[in-house]
C-alpha cells in the first residue's frame, strides 16, 4: 500500500513564504488576514511557515484577503523551491520584515539621499572588512 500521509514539500514552504512576502508588501498584519479568513493569526503563521499546507480554495481566500491575484502566490513556486545561490539568498532576504521596511523607507528618499545612504553602507562595510579580528 502507498503511504499517502501528508508531507510538506519545498513547494508548500515556498507558497507559505510567498504569502508572507505578499502580506508584508501590502502592510498587513497576520491578524488582518486571519480576520478576513475567519481563522486565528496562529493559523496564518502556520500557513506562512509551511507548517500547514494551504488548499487551493484557502489559497484563493488568502489572495483575496491580501488583495492580490492568486497566481502571484503560485508563479515560479516550483522553480523557486529548488532555487539556490543569489536568487535563493535574495528570496530569503526579501522575506524579512526589516528588509521590506528598509526598502519602503529607502524608496521614499530622493535620488541624492539614496546615494548618500548607499555611500554610508559601503563605508560601513569597508570599515567592517578592514577591522582587526
Amino acid at each position: 500500500m502507498v503511504d499517502v500521509r501528508k508531507r510538506l514539500t519545498p513547494i508548500d514552504i515556498k507558497v507559505g513564504q510567498r504569502i508572507r512576502m505578499a502580506r508584508l508588501e501590502k502592510g498587513l498584519a497576520q491578524e488582518d488576514v486571519a480576520e478576513a479568513l475567519g481563522v486565528t493569526f496562529q493559523q496564518v503563521q502556520k500557513y506562512e511557515k509551511g507548517v500547514n499546507r494551504v488548499s487551493v480554495g484557502r489559497l484563493a481566500q488568502i489572495a483575496a484577503a491580501i488583495g492580490i491575484d492568486v497566481m502571484t502566490l503560485l508563479d515560479d513556486a516550483t522553480s523557486a523551491a529548488s532555487s539556490s545561490g543569489i536568487a535563493g539568498e535574495s528570496l530569503s532576504l526579501m522575506q524579512k520584515s526589516t528588509t521590506i521596511r528598509m526598502l519602503r523607507l529607502f524608496l521614499r528618499l530622493d535620488t541624492t539621499q539614496q546615494r548618500k545612504v548607499i555611500d554610508l553602507l559601503e563605508s560601513m562595510q569597508r570599515n567592517r572588512d578592514s577591522a582587526p579580528l
